[in-house]
């Protein structure tokens, strides 16, 4: 082809620059596609008498599957699952990605994000969901007070319904408080919460740990149901006073702790879980106030034991763990 266009029409290709700027990013599949589309562009130029040499094509702002990826590429290379702080629409990667995809579109920042769209985005899914509970007759809820990494503490609510035989979870609002937390602050909290989505006289039960406040609060509230897994918890925590599973789990802990510890620990385990073709799980330790935790600690210590008691006696941490007498 090449030569037929060199010797029949006096056409000589040159090298098409349309895509210098992908060139590092992308090649193409099918260099003949290339040379096609210059050819074509070539030969109308040449028919039309233009004078214009193949080379002036570059100048033409050609959009193609190559544009099409780069565009891809630099949108995959900033969004992806996940949450991300609100700073992200004032970083330079995010605009750029911006402007690739809709060179027209002013992306909002920061401060707008934070003061107008996001508050007015709340309001009308707020709105949705007070009229959705309209037309709800009867709820249960639960409710919770928990404390976030930096010592703020939060009083969450979440509404419990059956409509059409389906079950529907709300949360109504996660609320910072700063107050102390008694019986009666935590009863007035939940019912101006209540109060607030219109239905403090559709709830009929209300699911709580069994938190001395909490106990307080929905006793004011006259909706009480206790969470039968916290109780059940309660319960099975009398086994930490049994002398016996408290010397054995507390040993157990102590080898644990220790391995979690030593980075060694952790490479040395490993090792030996290769080689007795066991799971690579990763030793659990226990909370006494959550669920199940003593347990799970327990099992997963028996189904690690070979090799565990492997990883003790390798010279690279023997002595270390002699040393804490835990061997």
């Amino acid at each position: 082809m090449l030569k037929h266009l060199r010797t029949q029409h006096g056409i000589t290709l040159t090298e098409c620059c349309v895509f210098d700027q992908l060139r590092n990013d992308f090649q193409p599949s099918n260099s003949s596609d290339v040379s096609m589309s210059s050819a074509v562009s070539t030969a109308d130029d040449h028919d039309k008498g233009t004078g214009s040499e193949a080379g002036s094509v570059c100048s033409l702002p050609l959009a193609s599957p190559f544009t099409e990826a780069g565009k891809a590429k630099k949108t995959q290379a900033r969004v992806d699952e996940g949450l991300h702080p609100f700073a992200t629409v004032d970083a330079l990667e995010f605009r750029e990605m911006t402007k690739i995809l809709n060179p027209k579109y002013k992306a909002p920042n920061r401060d707008s994000l934070t003061n107008h769209l996001v508050p007015a985005w709340y309001a009308v899914e707020k709105g949705n969901m007070i009229s959705e509970l309209k037309r709800v007759s009867k709820a249960a809820i639960t409710a919770d007070g928990w404390t976030s990494y930096s010592q703020d503490h939060y009083l969450t609510v979440t509404l419990h319904f059956v409509r059409n035989g389906q079950a529907h979870d709300k949360v109504l609002k996660t609320k910072a408080v700063y107050q102390a937390q008694t019986g009666t602050a935590v009863a007035e909290e939940i019912d101006e919460i209540l109060e607030e989505y219109g239905v403090r006289d559709k709830v009929v039960a209300a699911t709580v740990d069994n938190a001395a406040n909490m106990d307080v609060a929905v006793k004011k509230l006259q909706i009480k149901f206790p969470c039968f897994a916290h109780t059940l918890n309660l319960g099975a925590q009398k086994l930490y006073n049994c002398t016996t599973i408290s010397n054995w789990a507390a040993r157990i802990r102590s080898v644990i702790v220790w391995m979690k510890r030593s980075h060694m620990a952790k490479v040395v385990l490993t090792e030996k879980q290769e080689l007795l073709k066991l799971p690579k799980h990763m030793l659990l330790l226990d909370v006494k106030t959550r669920w199940n935790s003593l347990y799970l600690m327990i099992e997963r210590f028996c189904e690690q034991f070979p090799a565990i008691q492997a990883a003790a006696i390798d010279p690279r941490i023997r002595k270390p763990m002699e040393k804490e007498r835990l061997a």
